[in-house]
């Protein structure tokens, strides 16, 4: 997947299986990517993800890991059975654990990208302050963005607001930025707004 030819990716967050079969039916071969999150994984787990991968989709795990370096390692370490393409990490974990990681991922997980999350799209100013953040969101964006840069990993995802302000950072490798938002353009009204 690149910027010059983004492919579409589809949420399957939804509130029962049958559900995620539907979906899946509709679009049939036509869609490539399917992004599962916490709430899928959780309910359906492993066999939903190898069933995905065995009908030819690729999967973005979202499960957005973050707790102490050590937990997030382990907790790749479980996910290299999967057939899966991408998986989030927390930015905010710290250096260490997305240092960790990505040298994880790089031996263990050759073919997945990892994903650093910044803000989540749901967070606004005052739930930022809320956790000790003192500073704007698209400063923190910024500066989780930069953290993210300096491990040599795939790349880091921010909201959709925050791609003009992510171009000045010198992040290595050069990644592209992937969009977790299935709200993209009422994300951008919203922001508009306020």
């Amino acid at each position: 997947m690149s910027l010059s030819s983004p492919e579409i990716i589809l949420a399957l967050d939804l509130e029962n299986r049958e559900h995620i079969n539907q979906i899946l039916n509709a679009t049939g071969s036509r869609l490539k990517w399917v992004k599962v999150g916490l709430q899928s994984y959780l309910r359906d787990g492993k066999p939903l993800i190898t069933e995905l991968a065995d009908s030819g989709k690729k999967v973005f795990l979202d499960l957005k890991l973050h707790d102490i370096p050590n937990t997030m390692e382990k907790a790749l370490e479980s996910l290299t059975e999967l057939p899966v393409g991408m998986i989030t990490l927390h930015a905010c974990a710290g250096p260490e654990a997305l240092t960790r990681c990505a040298k994880f991922a790089r031996e263990y997980l050759p073919e997945v990208t990892l994903l650093g999350v910044t803000v989540l799209t749901s967070t606004n100013q005052q739930g930022l302050e809320s956790i000790g953040v003192n500073d704007s969101i698209d400063n923190q964006v910024q500066r989780l963005a930069s953290l993210a840069g300096k491990v040599d990993w795939e790349a880091s995802s921010a909201p959709p607001w925050n791609y003009p302000n992510l171009d000045s950072l010198s992040l290595h490798p050069q990644p592209w930025l992937l969009l977790v938002s299935a709200r993209l353009m009422q994300m951008q009204e919203i922001r508009k707004e306020s």
